[in-house]
C-alpha cells in the first residue's frame, strides 16, 4: 500500500521550517512520501531555501507558484500528482495536512492512514474551496458528511 502525505502551504519559509521540524521529529516515516506545494512565494532565493529544507527531511518539493493559489486548487494539484500514474507515484492513500497543524503523538498519523486504507473511515471535512469532483467522489464512496 502506497501512502502519501500532502502539504499545500503558503510562501512563509519560517512556518514551513517549523512544520517540517515537527514532521521530522514526530512522525517522519508514517507515510511513505511527503509532498509539499508552496504558493504565494515569488522570490526565487526563498523558493530555493524552501525546496532545500523540504528535501533535507526526505520530502518531495512539488513546486512553487508565485501567486497565492486557492487552497482547493492546491489540494487538487497535490492529489493529482500523488495518484496519477504518469507522475510515478500512484498512491493508494493520500493524506492532506494543514500548514498550521502539528502532530504531537508518534504513531497517530500511521494509525489513521491504516484506518483509511482498509475503508474503515474517511477523515476530512468539506471546504468552501473543495473541488466539486473530489466532493462528489467522496460522497459517492462514503455517503454524506456527518458531524
Amino acid at each position: 500500500m502506497k501512502t502519501v502525505g500532502c502539504l499545500p502551504t503558503h510562501g512563509d519559509p519560517y512556518m514551513l521550517k517549523h512544520w517540517l521540524v515537527n514532521y521530522d521529529r514526530v512522525w517522519r516515516g508514517e507515510v511513505e512520501e511527503l509532498h509539499v506545494l508552496v504558493s504565494g512565494q515569488p522570490d526565487p532565493e526563498v523558493e530555493a531555501y524552501m525546496r532545500s529544507i523540504t528535501e533535507d527531511v526526505g520530502a518531495k518539493f512539488i513546486g512553487c507558484v508565485g501567486a497565492t493559489m486557492d487552497h482547493g486548487l492546491a489540494m487538487r494539484q497535490l492529489a493529482e500528482h500523488a495518484v496519477i500514474p504518469h507522475h510515478g507515484v500512484n498512491a493508494d492513500v493520500v493524506a492532506f495536512f494543514e500548514g498550521d497543524s502539528r502532530v504531537c503523538t508518534p504513531g497517530a498519523v500511521r494509525e489513521r492512514v491504516e484506518r483509511v486504507a482498509v475503508g474503515e473511515v474517511a477523515i476530512g471535512s468539506p471546504r468552501v474551496s473543495m473541488d466539486g469532483r473530489l466532493d462528489a467522489a467522496c460522497r459517492a464512496r462514503w455517503g454524506p458528511f456527518s458531524d
